[in-house]
């Protein structure tokens, strides 16, 4: 089976003096989900942030689809975020559009795709969520669970293959 993420001795700090993860390995297979569950602050953001490659480790290695993300070119940094979505914990943190539709077309029109080919791909993605109701409303009028699911959509918009959810 395919190794789509693969950690090898992952350490990091955010104060060198207080390690918030220790010499961290495990593969994540293709179509495999995965929970870390654990305590607050036990390092799960922490964890994901570096599997996103929002953060670099200390120590240790981070592969994605069989390449290293730790010193990924513009070009290659661009394919790597076409193929991983981070939905953020604080979805006011994800969601700047003036309404649901356009946060949901914003990234793949960044990634260059034909408008037309976009809207299709919207309304798909809000009907396949069960929100295309919420399609005009704007970010700060939704309810928290609604702002979950735009985040959720906002990630499925462009197919990426794999999620990471706080």
């Amino acid at each position: 089976m395919d190794i789509v993420f693969e950690l090898k001795n992952v350490s990091y700090s955010y104060i060198k003096s207080q390690p918030a993860l220790i010499d961290v390995s495990f593969n994540v297979l293709k179509g495999e989900s995965l929970i870390i569950l654990g305590a607050n602050g036990s390092g799960k953001s922490t964890l994901l942030k570096l599997m996103d490659g929002l953060i670099k480790p200390d120590r240790g290695e981070i592969s994605a689809f069989g390449k290293s993300i730790l010193n990924l070119k513009d070009d290659q940094e661009y394919q790597f975020r076409r193929k991983v979505g981070y939905l953020f914990q604080d979805s006011d943190v994800q969601l700047f559009n003036a309404c649901v539709f356009d946060e949901v077309a914003f990234a793949p029109l960044q990634m260059g795709l034909n408008p037309d080919r976009v809207k299709s791909m919207v309304e798909k993605t809000l009907e396949s969520f069960g929100i295309a109701k919420l399609k005009d409303r704007p970010p700060h009028r939704l309810s928290g669970g609604e702002k979950k699911e735009g985040g959720f959509s906002i990630n499925n918009g462009d197919k990426s293959r794999c999620l990471a959810f706080r």
